[in-house]
């Protein structure tokens, strides 16, 4: 699967007003690209009925450029998920989505599993409010594990997995740096979470869970 490079962005906050400056930038940086010749369509997830989402669909245009806001995106019926998916590459040919999801929770985590969210994922752009760095580290992975930040969690994570080649062996050398760093972790004491990392590491070991995945799963676990 082809697709153009900043053509997903995805939006992870409750900080309504974090998420509107965001979106304003994103829109202006498409419309400055695409030159003016873009609009934007805002489609409330949590709307769409599962028997509607059909009929939605063949009054919604793909053919020419917009912008899809999918506000709530967690709401989003796996019907319609697999609609998407399937024209995904057609779809994004032309057209750009905006993934607004409110806090991640384990309903949240359950649907990524399905191949729209976790290829949106993979390619998708999570801006954040921050510091422009160059590279991330897992010190920065770990300071915002520490001070409970998710926005920037996320934001680290998805980067440090960006900038290296191979998302098992970094997926384990981020998991061996939590398993180092539990000493004085507020979550040292916390034997769910310690008894996550473990099996994490040995399901990423022998491949039966995708590296990235479980330390978004571990995010969510220890700052919610």
């Amino acid at each position: 699967m082809v697709i153009p490079r900043r053509h997903v962005f995805v939006l992870i906050s409750q900080d309504y007003f974090v998420k509107k400056k965001l979106q304003q930038s994103i829109i202006a940086e498409i419309s400055a690209k695409e030159k003016g010749k873009v609009s934007t369509q805002i489609i409330f997830c949590d709307e769409i009925e599962k028997k509607e989402y059909a009929d939605y669909l063949l009054n919604t245009s793909f053919s020419h450029r917009q912008i899809f806001v999918f506000k709530k995106a967690e709401k989003i019926e796996i019907p319609f998920a697999s609609f998407l998916y399937s024209n995904l590459e057609k779809i994004l040919k032309k057209n750009y989505f905006i993934l607004d999801f409110e806090l991640p929770n384990k309903f949240y985590l359950r649907k990524k599993k399905h191949l729209f969210f976790s290829t949106l994922f993979k390619i998708g752009v999570f801006p954040y409010f921050a510091e422009k760095k160059k590279s991330f580290y897992l010190k920065d992975y770990l300071a915002s594990l520490k001070y409970r930040n998710l926005e920037e969690a996320f934001y680290v994570l998805d980067n440090i997995f960006k900038q290296e080649n191979n998302d098992k062996l970094t997926g384990l050398k981020i998991v061996g740096a939590l398993v180092n760093n539990l000493n004085g972790a507020y979550y040292e004491n916390d034997y769910r979470k310690i008894n996550l990392l473990w099996r994490m590491d040995r399901m990423i070991k022998e491949g039966k869970v995708d590296a990235r995945f479980a330390l978004e799963m571990f995010t969510v676990e220890v700052i919610s």
